[in-house]
């Protein structure tokens, strides 16, 4: 099938040209640009595919689809990596010459297999290419495939493919023009970056690193690094900072050496030349090179030398390409050149700073060692520091002090030593050169030094040597120690791994810190002869002092077992040690379950902060790691100065805030626990506290544990006192309400008893007086029968004329009615009394409210009527139609009981005139409110708040047990689940109760 497109006139041709060329030109997206363009050619030419091919730099024409519109049948191309070994030969020279390549059929055209092979991987039958050239440089090609079938391209269509072309040709050269300008900015930031860091930066390695990853991000390399040369070995050296992608392996720390670099390189690195490589395969290179860079997956590589002078070559910085070949661009060039000279003017300034570091350390080890030498009395501890500071300050293997026996021909023994991890210790071990008296001793008498860079060449005498190598010396430095014009010993410093070349100022350096030891050592004796002197007096002042320290001790201790209150013992046990001891502070510190902690008393002195008035928890995480830490152990812990004590700087912050700058420590044991610390501070300054004033404080600290202790044991009996009294109280409320509950329960009994003995005979008078009535109605007949006889005798007319026969059936049948009716009220009495007591029913029951209500009132009617104090209670009853409800009947009868009887009593005290109860029945849906109201006085707030507690009654002893109101709560609230409240004002007191028509299932 042939499809085709024409264009009828050039409007249509170049409109649509136009059309396409807008579109390509209103991005500057060039992913953007091919997607919009392939999209626009394929709708326009009606094609299978449209595809932007781009061939890759440096790959022998090699190359992928890099954007493409394909229709929904046929598959994607993007991505393919495409090679075609004909390609350079047969088809580049014809598109860098702008030549269009178009096949209406592939399998018609003659083409070689290899080809055919190619498009048909794509489901290409016929195709139309067209070169996008930058500028002469062949970029790529933008191709349209037909994949259904043949297709004749048209004139007017190749044209169009043609101009479309050479636009894109444009546009990626414009495209890559910004790339490049923007690549210029970028690459004056990162260099503007990475100055600013190397000049603000005196740490090298730290340099070398950011300058690597900022190189290696810019230039988009594999690997960047700093290659450094050991002056020592003949040019050879290893990198010591690189930043390396992830798929190459580090090259750090790699010892390089290529024999012909010193032939081949070191003279053109050292006049600032630099070497490019684009391809380490091309021809050229020496295979001993190429070697070295394929150990480290090199395949093109740029090096720039690092230049600490004019022609000082310090190393190498070097960007490693290693996934494919690169040409280096000559600005790349340039900024990797400004960045290596940077680095060289680093190099020298650290080098400088170093220098004068090392002089400053020299004149700070010197002074320190002076003012230790002068300040401390400790002669071993002198020699100790001095050594082990001056071997780490001169970086060699020995430093050791030679003490001599005059009396055995200048033997001696090394008494003092700093020796590295590498070699082994001469401590304790005796020196003895037989020659020593006649060759060195007049010498070192005279304050000579001797110096040797190599024992092994300097004409050193055998026996001399020997004794050097034994202890593998390679050279040495010997200043001699005099006191008092005599050789007291030497001063040796040895250099084992390698020889040296001693420094003059290394020399004079070691002379001056000798001649400040040997005063020292003067120093030392003297101290030593006075301190023989005063030890005696001193021994006599320590006894007394001790004496007076245990009297002091006995009081305070007195003190503090005159209480039992920690309130009171607390602030006397501070206040009696900070006044022993002198302190600023003293404190007493209590431990929380998880090992933190406050401080719950001090004494402080008026010149300090409290720390208890601004109480802070304090959260030691050693102590709560620990459990307490050394303290556990029942160990004290003392510091003479808190900056010189080895301290965190976290934990200094904290003694900074307690103001502290001295300390001491004892531990507070509870029996067998560790209940806290007593805490004693100085902080005016250090202060080196002495073994009786840790003693002090243990003493202290162990009878204030005594205290606390006993101070407890009275603390938890009241406490028991107190549990037991509540305990009692409970037991007592509780009892008087088994009473009361066991009372309503006989009252229960009791009147269900007396109903049950009155319902029987009442039931038998009841069901016969219907039957009497019957009789007497019969008898009437009868009577009057007899009456209408003629023949009546005399005497039953005379004894029906005496006994009022006419009276008597008139008022006989009124008699008979009235026993009825008794009867009948005897029986709903009966049943009044039986719904009170409900002892026949289940506990819990669905019952009618209103019924327990009148059944309440029955019982109680003879306390609504009139007496002699006051008119009869008036009654008002206002009850809505409710279904029944479940409850415990009988005991909500005793809370109706309850709150009646008290209305009731409150009436009768107040001798109201017209005194009025009303009770109300609301339905509220799935509850019922019952109230009960009064025209009594209002009731007091004082007994508003308690009148639901166990046992509070305004009643007079004998009248009440304060318990009504309190079971009556307990019923409704806790019983039922509802809710009893009282509101009282003038002349009207209500309480009203709430039920729930059904009860909870958890509580049935």
């Amino acid at each position: 099938m042939s499809i085709s497109l024409s264009f009828n006139s050039p409007e249509p041709q170049s409109t649509t040209l136009l059309h396409v060329i807008t579109r390509i030109w209103q991005s500057q997206d060039l992913h953007r640009v091919f997607k919009v363009t392939t999209t626009e050619i394929r709708q326009i030419l009606e094609a299978d595919r449209v595809a932007v091919f781009h061939f890759l730099p440096y790959k022998d024409w090699e190359g992928e689809f890099v954007a493409e519109s394909v229709g929904p049948a046929w598959k994607s191309a993007l991505a393919y990596q495409i090679h075609d070994h004909c390609f350079g030969d047969k088809f580049a020279p014809l598109y860098q010459q702008g030549k269009t390549h178009a096949l209406s059929d592939i399998y018609e055209q003659g083409l070689e297999d290899c080809y055919v092979q190619i498009l048909a991987q794509f489901q290409v039958r016929a195709n139309l290419v067209v070169p996008i050239l930058k500028g002469k440089e062949l970029w790529g090609l933008l191709c349209v495939h037909q994949c259904e079938g043949p297709r004749e391209w048209q004139t007017d269509e190749i044209e169009l493919m043609s101009a479309v072309g050479k636009q894109l040709g444009i546009a990626v050269q414009q495209a890559e023009y910004l790339q490049a300008v923007k690549d210029r900015s970028d690459r004056q930031k990162i260099l503007v970056r990475v100055l600013a860091q190397v000049r603000k930066s005196q740490d090298l390695t730290r340099t070398f690193k950011i300058t690597a990853q900022e190189v290696r991000q810019f230039l988009d390399a594999d690997r960047v690094g700093v290659f450094q040369f050991d002056p020592q070995t003949n040019w050879e050296g290893e990198f010591i900072a690189e930043s390396v992608g992830a798929p190459w392996k580090s090259a750090l720390a790699i010892p390089t050496y290529d024999h012909c670099f010193s032939q081949n390189f070191v003279s053109l690195y050292q006049r600032g030349r630099t070497q490019e490589i684009a391809d380490i395969y091309n021809p050229g290179l020496q295979d001993c090179y190429i070697k070295i860079l394929e150990r480290f997956e090199v395949r093109a590589n740029l090096i720039v030398p690092i230049l600490t002078a004019q022609s000082d070559l310090w190393g190498l910085l070097c960007i490693h390409q290693c996934e494919g070949p690169r040409h280096w661009q000559e600005d790349e060039i340039e900024f990797v050149v400004c960045i290596a000279e940077e680095l060289g003017i680093a190099i020298q300034q650290a080098t400088y700073l170093q220098t004068v570091k090392d002089r400053a350390d020299h004149q700070r080890i010197l002074v320190q060692a002076i003012s230790r030498i002068r300040k401390s009395q400790d002669i071993h501890r002198i020699f100790k520091t001095t050594v082990q500071e001056l071997r780490h300050l001169l970086d060699c293997d020995r430093v050791i002090i030679l003490r001599f026996n005059p009396e055995q021909n200048w033997e001696g023994e090394f008494i003092a030593e700093s020796v590295g991890p590498r070699w082994k210790s001469a401590l304790d071990q005796r020196v003895n050169d037989p020659r020593f008296s006649e060759q060195f001793a007049p010498l070192y008498q005279q304050g000579q030094h001797t110096t040797r860079s190599d024992i092994t060449v300097e004409g050193s005498e055998d026996c001399y040597q020997q004794i050097l190598e034994q202890f593998e010396v390679k050279a040495n430095l010997v200043v001699p120690i005099t006191i008092e014009e005599e050789l007291w010993g030497l001063f040796c410093i040895h250099q084992c791994e390698e020889p040296r070349h001693w420094q003059a100022e290394e020399v004079e350096f070691v002379q001056l810190l000798v001649e400040h030891l040997g005063v020292a050592i003067q120093q030392t004796k003297y101290l030593e002869q006075m301190q023989q002197q005063s030890t005696q007096m001193a021994q006599a002042e320590a006894r007394k002092q001790i004496a007076e320290r245990q009297n002091l001790i006995a009081r305070t201790v007195d003190k503090i077992r005159q209480s039992l209150d920690l309130e009171t013992i607390f602030p006397t046990t501070t206040r009696e040690v900070r006044s022993l001891l002198n302190l600023d502070r003293v404190a007493i510190y209590q431990f929380e379950s998880d090992w933190s902690g406050y401080f719950v008393a001090e004494s402080v002195a008026h010149s300090w902060i409290p720390l208890v008035d601004t109480p802070i928890v304090i959260a030691d995480t050693h102590l709560q790691d620990t459990r307490g830490g050394r303290y556990r152990h029942q160990e004290t812990f003392a510091v003479d100065d808190i900056y010189t004590a080895g301290h965190t700087d976290c934990h200094i912050e904290l003694l900074e805030k307690f103001q502290a700058k001295a300390y001491a420590i004892a531990p507070i044991f509870q029996g067998e626990k560790l209940w806290g610390l007593l805490a004693g501070y100085q902080n005016d300054g250090p202060r080196h506290w002495k073994a009786e004033d840790l003693d002090l404080m243990v003493q202290i600290a162990a009878q204030l544990g005594l205290a606390i202790q006993q101070a407890n044991l009275l603390a938890e009996t009241r406490q028991q006192t107190e549990e037991l009294t509540e305990t009692l109280k409970t037991l007592r409320t509780t009892q008087l309400q088994l009473i009361q509950g066991e009372k309503m329960s006989s009252l229960g009994q009791l009147v269900a008893g007396i109903a049950h003995e009155i319902n029987n005979p009442v039931n038998f008078i009841h069901a016969n007086l219907q039957h009497v009535k019957d009789y007497v109605e019969e008898l009437f007949k009868l009577v009057s029968a007899y009456q209408n006889h003629r023949a009546l005798p005399d005497s039953m007319a005379s004894l029906a004329q005496k006994h009022d026969l006419a009276f008597l059936q008139e008022d006989l049948p009124k008699t008979l009615a009235s026993i009825s009716n008794g009867s009948e009220r005897i029986r709903e009495l009966v049943l009044s009394l039986r719904n009170f007591s409900r002892l026949d029913e289940a506990e819990v029951k669905e019952v009618d409210v209103v019924a327990g209500i009148e059944s309440t009132l029955i019982i109680l009617q003879h306390r609504l009527n009139s007496n002699g104090r006051r008119p009869e209670i008036q009654l008002i009853q206002k009850y809505e139609d409710k279904p029944k409800i479940e409850c415990f009947a009988a005991q909500l009868n005793q809370v109706f009981m309850n709150l009646l009887s008290n209305a009731i009593d409150a009436l009768e005290d107040a001798a109201v005139e017209s005194p009025t109860i009303e009770i109300r029945t609301q339905d509220l849906g799935s509850h019922i409110e019952v109230t009960i109201s009064n025209n009594g006085p209002r009731i007091a707030e004082k007994v508003y708040r308690q009148m639901f507690n166990p046992f509070f009654t305004t009643k007079p002893p004998g009248r009440g047990t304060g318990l009504g109101l309190s079971i009556a709560y307990q019923i409704v609230v806790e019983k039922h689940g509802g809710q009893l409240v009282c509101e009282s004002e003038a002349d009207l007191t209500t309480f009203r109760v709430t039920l729930p028509c059904q009860r909870p299932s958890s509580d049935q």
